[in-house]
């Protein structure tokens, strides 16, 4: 259910709206409750501070009168009233300080009397007021000479009964009472304390003057149970009203919230089509807000995609038809190096191994090795400039001159200055290659080599340490006319192996951008220069990717090994 945006929102609203309402409810509440709280006060200051003024003149009208002196109104000693042999009799079950709770509110004073008849009525007027449960007053011992009438009923023997109804001529020595009574300096006191029968009282009271002599004070009780009864009532009604405004609201939002997602659902239903595939679906706009101009974006972003997807197939056919011309071209270049070995399996004069490993798809190195004659054997390796198909096109034309002139039964530094006049007039892309080209007598072991600008091969004969040809390097292929190349020529002898190479073994970088170089080749050739030729090629190409490890290759890697048995022990004219 919360998966869907409109249910969260309207739950979040919701849950916003609940605490508003609620925390508005409590503040209500609780204004009321000061309201209710102050209005009492007030009432009960009004009723305690008038009920002092007229009982001030009362008992000053009997001093003026001469019904007492002003000492005798003073006069606040008690007199205890001994209660009934049968009242006691009926008590006799209870303990001594419930007898003494009894016992010490019964006295009485010289103006009880008189009080009696004056007091009970003008105290008993304020009891119609349903919240005060008591107006008396009290002299400054917390005596009360005249209780309201509803605490005036005569003891009956009945413990409980007697208790609550029967409280006049009693003392109120009690901390809230003697506080009340005693009180000089405040005009009012408010006093909060729980009554001998478990009510909450609020105690108000006035202080009492006779003549500019503090008497007592008028105390007047108001019961909080009866406020209570209406703040639960508030209370459950202000609940009431809040549920009902709670659900009418989370109804509200959840419609008004559905109605103003519809434009999202449709929008989320586009997506989905389009996700499917549909490219051609189109969202109708209704609004200018920013739903619409989401639909828009949204109209606009699935042309964009359309117009991209066709573009990327087309892009992807064309990239196909590349890669599948590439392809080809790969084997087509592989097809022209030999590689099928031993590639002389005859002739037991000799043993040759190479490989070439383009950077590319195809690469611009190339090797190659004949029979010129029964005894002559050609083999060379070149390497052209730049990279990819134009390296391998110039590759190709290299490879194919080279041969066809090396069949003419030419010296190898005469290939090459031919071969370099064919090349130079039509290059116009101004490429040019690097080549070795060795033509090896396998019956004398006569070695004639010339060089195009190539790296030095390395040499190994028996009994010596493999050491770099020191060759006259000479100019490239297909950059100038009428050049001379290097040239040279040597004597192979039995287990003597050459080993040539492109500048992409040399070359080679590792991520640090650090160089394989010619002395680490030189020092690795030296560790398995007994071995065959196809050994130390594999051997050689382990430690390059040794050393490179996650560099990608930047050239194209060839190399060739030769190693000369010596003269062969009979004549076979197959080449």
């Amino acid at each position: 259910m919360f998966k869907k945006l409109s249910t969260r929102i309207s739950f979040i609203l919701s849950i916003i709206l609940i605490i508003v309402m609620f925390g508005f409810g409590h503040y209500m509440i609780q204004e009321r409750v000061n309201e209710m709280n102050e209005t009492i006060l007030q009432k009960g200051v009004a009723s305690a501070k008038t009920a002092s003024v007229i009982t001030s003149r009362i008992l000053e009208d009997i001093v003026d009168n001469g019904i007492f002196t002003l000492e005798e109104v003073l006069n606040h000693s008690l007199t205890p009233i001994q209660l009934p042999d049968f009242i006691l009799k009926n008590y006799k079950s209870r303990s001594a300080d419930e007898l003494e709770s009894i016992q010490k509110y019964h006295y009485t004073t010289t103006l009880d009397s008189y009080l009696d008849n004056v007091l009970l009525e003008i105290q008993d007027e304020f009891l119609k007021d349903k919240q005060i449960v008591y107006a008396v007053l009290a002299d400054s011992n917390g005596f009360i000479p005249t209780h309201n009438s509803v605490f005036n009923k005569k003891l009956t023997g009945k413990f409980i009964f007697d208790r609550d109804n029967n409280r006049t001529k009693r003392v109120y020595d009690d901390e809230v009472g003697l506080k009340s009574a005693r009180n000089k300096c405040e005009p009012f006191l408010k006093q909060v304390y729980k009554r001998d029968t478990g009510e909450v009282m609020w105690d108000i009271s006035a202080p009492v003057y006779v003549k500019g002599h503090h008497w007592g004070a008028f105390r007047v009780g108001y019961s909080m149970e009866a406020t209570q009864h209406e703040l639960n009532k508030l209370r459950k009604r202000m609940l009431m009203f809040m549920l009902l405004m709670v659900l009418v609201t989370i109804f509200t939002i959840n419609r008004v919230t559905a109605i103003m997602m519809k434009p999202l659902c449709a929008l989320r239903c586009g997506v989905e089509k389009v996700a499917m595939g549909d490219l051609s679906f189109k969202q109708e706009v209704k609004s200018n807000d920013e739903v619409g101009d989401l639909a828009r974006g949204f109209n606009k972003m699935t042309e964009d995609l359309r117009i991209y997807i066709d573009d990327l197939k087309r892009t992807t056919m064309a990239k196909e038809k590349i890669e599948s011309d590439l392809r080809i071209a790969t084997e087509i270049q592989g097809s022209m190096l030999p590689r099928v070995f031993p590639a002389f399996p005859h002739r037991d004069e000799f043993d040759i191994h190479a490989t070439m490993i383009p950077a590319k798809e195809v690469g611009g190195d190339f090797y190659d090795f004949f029979f010129i004659n029964k005894n002559e054997l050609c083999f060379l390796i070149g390497d052209v400039s730049g990279k990819g198909v134009s390296a391998a096109l110039f590759m190709v034309i290299c490879k194919t001159l080279l041969k066809t002139e090396a069949l003419r039964g030419l010296d190898p530094a005469n290939v090459l200055t031919n071969v370099n006049v064919l090349l130079y007039p039509d290059n116009d892309a101004c490429m040019f290659a690097t080549v070795f080209l060795a033509i090896l007598n396998t019956k004398t072991g006569k070695l004639k080599y010339g060089n195009a600008g190539h790296n030095p091969p390395i040499l190994y004969k028996i009994g010596k340490d493999p050491e770099y040809i020191k060759v006259e390097t000479g100019l490239v292929l297909g950059v100038m006319d009428e050049i001379e190349f290097g040239k040279g020529e040597l004597d192979m002898e039995k287990d003597d192996i050459l080993y040539i190479y492109t500048d992409g073994v040399t070359e080679a970088m590792d991520d640090k951008q650090d160089m394989f170089g010619e002395e680490r080749l030189l020092e690795i050739f030296n560790r398995v220069k007994d071995e065959s030729p196809e050994q130390i090629i594999s051997t050689i190409l382990k430690e390059l990717n040794f050393f490179v490890k996650i560099a990608p290759q930047t050239d194209d890697i060839t190399m060739v090994t030769f190693k000369y048995f010596g003269k062969k022990e009979k004549d076979n004219t197959k080449i």
